[in-house]
């Protein structure tokens, strides 16, 4: 999991049809105001980095990069 500038978690998850969600607070009040799910059917996502706005996500045979995530959640 990672967070991001904007105060969003993002959390991958290996079970059984692999997903990578969102859960933003976005009246900083420490709870998630939504719980979004930003890809799924993947194979076994199983790392999650921030960097210059991207969400990268690393399954077993690729990485995908979500640009300007934090913008389209």
């Amino acid at each position: 999991m990672v967070m991001s500038p904007e105060g969003t978690l993002y959390v991958g998850s290996q079970a059984r049809n692999g997903a990578v969600y969102a859960i933003p607070d976005r009246n900083k009040d420490n709870k998630e105001d939504d719980v979004i799910t930003i890809a799924q059917g993947l194979f076994m996502p199983n790392g999650v980095e921030f960097r210059d706005g991207s969400l990268y996500v690393a399954e077993v045979n690729r990485v995908l990069r979500f640009d300007n995530i934090d913008a389209n959640i």
